[in-house]
This record gives structure tokens, C-alpha cells and sequence, in this order.
């Protein structure tokens, strides 16, 4: 997963950046922004703790204003791993992440969670590998 990805979507123009894992652990920040103005930003990690590997997420909107409360970051421990394949579930079943390594260019990201009606809706994302990256 690492390297810069990015992609076009309804939500704006994203890009997501994943280091290389080092030790028990790899990061990624991740920004929206759409008509030249940022939506919003994100800061994830997958660290390897004692019931496996947990990814935590945090939202932060202009001015790095944070979502969540200080000491509550998403989690969002792995279900399954398969070469190329990995999903993450919060641990509040609210929202689920699926990311799918398509070809050696193209990670495909899956995004399930609940509407404002509580019906699930699930909007895909398709990256490539940016130019930068290679």
C-alpha cells in the first residue's frame, strides 16, 4: 500500500500517502478537497498490538480542527488479510474499510457505512499510483 495514491471522486480530489511499514507500524495522511478548498483530512496508522493489527483513524476539518475527542480515535481492528486484500471494521460496526490492491498501479478502497436513515451505503474509491510515487 505504500506510496502516493490518488483518485477523482463526487467527494472531491483525494489523495492518500502510505509510508512503508517500519517496526510494528505504517501511516497515512489523506486529504479531500474539492473546488480548491479542503473538505477535510485524515490521519491513519495500523499499528501491531497484543489482538493483531488495529488501524486508527482521525478526521480533521480547515485549520486542523479535530473530529473525534482527544483520546478516542476510530478503530478499527483487521478482519482479514489475504495478499493484496486487507478489510478493517470499527469496532462500533458503524463503518468498515476494505483495501484492495487491483494491479501493481490501482488500490481500490471501500468505504461501508451507515446513511443518516441507518441504511448501509458503500462508496468505492479508485486510486492510482501517482506519477510522483514511481
Amino acid at each position: 500500500m505504500n506510496g502516493k495514491w490518488v483518485t477523482q471522486s463526487a467527494w472531491g480530489d483525494m489523495e492518500q500517502y502510505w509510508s512503508k511499514p517500519v517496526g510494528n507500524n505504517m501511516m497515512c495522511t489523506y486529504r479531500c478537497v474539492k473546488n480548491k478548498r479542503i473538505i477535510f483530512y485524515q490521519f491513519m496508522v495500523i499499528e501491531q498490538t497484543d489482538k493483531g493489527p488495529v488501524m486508527y483513524l482521525r478526521h480533521f476539518g480547515p485549520g486542523s480542527v479535530g473530529w473525534e475527542e482527544k483520546d478516542k480515535p476510530w478503530e478499527y481492528p483487521l478482519m482479514f488479510l489475504e495478499p493484496n486484500h486487507a478489510r478493517f471494521e470499527r469496532k462500533d460496526r458503524k463503518t468498515a474499510l476494505t483495501f484492495r490492491r487491483t494491479t501493481g498501479d490501482t488500490l481500490r478502497v471501500i468505504l461501508e457505512r451507515q446513511d443518516e436513515e441507518g441504511r448501509w451505503v458503500e462508496d468505492v474509491f479508485d486510486y492510482r499510483l501517482s506519477n510522483e510515487a514511481k
